[in-house]
């Protein structure tokens, strides 16, 4: 400080005030060697002085007395304005930091019900990613099934209509057997008719060329060379 007086004028406008929310107070401090050179420098002041000159410090004294009593009200005056002013402004930053709390606590659900607002988006994208999944499984799994009945239909139809071919050529190969054993017969029978219409021819030769008065062939002969033919 440059001076008492800025000293004092501090320490009158610190005292009683509000510090972080609680109320301080400031006053001057005084040493015991400075108050025993102050009462010594007094005294020897007051033995030098007259009497007149000591009636007047004492009335200056009474004086001060009076006006310090009449700061101290006033301080005390001060002091209780600066306390329900410390006490509003106690309530204010209270009432601030409930606010504050209050906000944040409101910032602190916002974001949770925005978090499980996203975490629920997700969870019913996945559920329907799945679903999707497996509508999608399903329908390859029935087009696949679909592709091997159609391949089972088709080996089942081809087998058949081989079957139908085998059966239609044993029985064109049947019928060229028949109509085979059917022309051997036939032509067996036609060289049976030739070699009976030589022998008849031979056997008129024969009876022709014959002489009168000869025997005729035995009956039996004749006979047995049919059967034979036959």
């Amino acid at each position: 400080m440059v001076s008492p007086q800025d000293a004092e004028s501090c320490i009158k406008n610190l005292h009683r005030t509000e510090l972080h929310g609680r109320m301080i107070s400031v006053e001057k401090a005084k040493s015991e060697s400075e108050s025993s050179s102050r009462r010594q420098t007094s005294a020897n002041r007051a033995d030098r002085r007259p009497s007149k000159e000591q009636k007047e410090e004492t009335k200056e004294n009474e004086e001060n007395k009076e006006t310090a009593e009449a700061e101290e009200g006033k301080e005390k005056k001060d002091g209780d304005v600066s306390g329900a002013e410390s006490q509003r402004s106690a309530s204010r930053t209270r009432e601030k930091s409930l606010r504050s709390e209050k906000k944040e606590r409101d910032v602190a659900r916002a974001r949770e019900r925005s978090r499980m607002a996203r975490e629920e988006e997700r969870r019913r994208r996945a559920a329907e990613e799945a679903l999707r999944e497996r509508e999608r499984r399903q329908r390859d799994e029935k087009r696949r099934l679909a592709i091997e009945r159609e391949k089972l239909r088709s080996e089942r139809e081809k087998i058949e209509r081989e079957k139908n071919e085998l059966l239609r050529l044993e029985r064109e190969r049947h019928r060229l057997e028949r109509e085979k054993l059917e022309l051997e017969r036939l032509e067996l029978k036609r060289e049976q008719l030739r070699l009976e219409e030589e022998r008849r021819k031979r056997g008129y030769e024969s009876s022709s060329y014959r002489k009168p008065g000869s025997p005729p062939e035995p009956t039996y002969e004749r006979d047995t060379r049919h059967k034979l033919v036959s």
